[in-house]
């Protein structure tokens, strides 16, 4: 029987955090560096959200200008209650409740250490994939 794909086979693998407490503008030089468009958020060594380039441009909103986010932390900006999943979860399930619960993002653990992030960029190729590999079975089917 085969195995069902977990998170491990599909989640970007990452170790960049942000402190709640950082400024704004440390969130965005890091989100900038690495071309990412999240980061998880931690606390005093705990995961307690993640912030995106769509976060800080939310708080910036269209009437701030960039000195503003010097006035800023992580803290203002950031998502709260973040969507943990481990290594061994069935990607399945973890695309299934992000769907329904809206999560942008999974932080992806093992034993409690970060691994990494799975976003919805994540999510799309991994359906992509299913789609390409099940195409190619039903062809080779016929």
């Amino acid at each position: 029987m085969l195995e069902p794909p977990r998170i491990r086979n599909a989640f970007s693998p990452f170790a960049i955090t942000v402190d709640l407490a950082a400024p704004l503008a440390q969130a965005r030089s890091l989100l900038n560096e690495h071309h990412v468009r999240q980061l998880p958020v931690q606390a005093a060594g705990l995961l307690v959200g993640s912030i995106s380039v769509a976060d800080i441009h939310l708080i910036l909103g269209p009437d701030l200008g960039y000195a503003d986010i010097d006035e800023l932390r992580v803290q203002d900006a950031y998502t709260a209650n973040p969507y943990i999943v481990d290594l061994d979860d069935p990607l399945e399930q973890v695309l299934l409740t992000m769907a329904k619960d809206r999560h942008e993002c999974a932080l992806v653990t093992h034993s409690g250490e970060l691994m990494g992030i799975f976003t919805y960029v994540d999510a799309c190729r991994s359906c992509g994939e299913f789609l390409r590999k099940f195409r190619e079975q039903t062809l080779a089917i016929i």
